[in-house]
């Protein structure tokens, strides 16, 4: 009984692997969510009201239901999520729509993060998509109504 039991925890470990290596394998940055009942209301009311267009791109379905996404090579927005790292007082926040971002660039993706709201929302632009930017106007007003200002950006 005890391999038995060694052998099932060796297969979720190796399940929960290939899991992680499917969800990363787009090479799109992984989320990483806040816990928090209020926040979670926040995401909930946020997703609701969300445009089914972005950048002419129709939403689909896909299986994280912490997240919406839009066109075939996808735009992602993930409510709820962590503050991204290397943001403090001192970071740059620039206003689309009325809506202060952070702004993360990597080789493939922009990633761009609300900041001072009462949670974080990230958007997640593959490089396909120029100005990168200009799909933050389709979701700022969005996140306006939803997601109220804790401590504006300057």
């Amino acid at each position: 009984m005890p391999g038995r039991q060694l052998l099932t925890v060796r297969a979720a470990v190796a399940g929960a692997s290939l899991l992680a290596v499917a969800a990363c394998a787009s090479g799109a940055p992984a989320a990483q969510y806040v816990d928090k009942p209020a926040v979670a209301q926040t995401c909930e009311e946020l997703y609701a009201q969300a445009p089914a267009q972005v950048a002419g791109q129709q939403r689909r379905a896909i299986t994280d239901d912490r997240a919406l996404a839009w066109g075939d090579d996808a735009i992602m927005m993930h409510c709820g999520v962590q503050k991204p790292e290397g943001l403090n007082r001192a970071s740059r926040c620039d206003f689309v729509a009325g809506v202060g971002w952070f702004t993360h660039k990597d080789d493939d993706y922009y990633t761009f993060t609300t900041i001072g709201r009462k949670a974080y929302v990230s958007v997640v632009v593959p490089s396909s998509y120029s100005p990168a930017a200009d799909i933050l106007v389709d979701i700022a007003p969005t996140v306006q109504k939803n997601d109220p200002v804790v401590r504006p950006c300057v």
